[in-house]
Formats: C-alpha cells, structure tokens, sequence
C-alpha cells in the first residue's frame, strides 16, 4: 500500500487494517485517514487487490465517486475497470 500511495498520491495514511467483511472490498475513513481492506480479497489476483488499495487511496482525495475521482483511479490504474469486472464476476466465491 505504502508503494501505491508513493507513487500515485502521497497522503498522509495513519493505519491501515485487513479485516473479514462480506459487503464492502475497502474502506476509507477521510476524517482518520485510515483504511480498511477485506481479507476476502487475499484470494483474488494481486491486481485486483492493488485496485482496491488504489480506489480507496482515491477517496484520501476525492471523499465521493465523483468524474474527478474516477480520473484519478484511472490515472493510477488505467486498467481498473477489468479489476471491477473481475470482483463483479469472482467476488462472491472470495471465502475463508
């Protein structure tokens, strides 16, 4: 995450935590700079798990799912949109 956040944004994380949910990949708390991401996804592709590091740096910068904010995902992973299809199709067989 540290690599992804050095390359693409540059922000300020205080922590980071893999936690076991079944309705969300990621999630970012602005106020705390803190990010959450499944574990359900260390059984997917290293590439999908970097796009939803990537996605939820996003929100560090855009709080929302905004044109801006998709540009900016993009910008950092042009190729974001597979990794969606990918946990669109996959995602539900990611189980511990």
């Amino acid at each position: 995450m540290n690599r992804l956040n050095d390359l693409h944004f540059g922000k300020d994380v205080r922590k980071i935590s893999f936690k076991y949910t079944t309705s969300r990949w990621g999630q970012c708390h602005t106020g705390r700079r803190e990010i959450d991401i499944s574990t359900r996804l260390l059984f997917a592709p290293f590439a999908v798990l970097e796009y939803v590091i990537i996605h939820e740096l996003a929100h560090l910068v855009h709080a929302n799912h905004s044109k801006r904010f998709w540009a900016l995902v993009k910008k950092a992973d042009p190729y974001y949109k597979s990794k969606e299809q990918w946990l669109s199709l996959n995602g539900d067989k990611l189980k511990i």
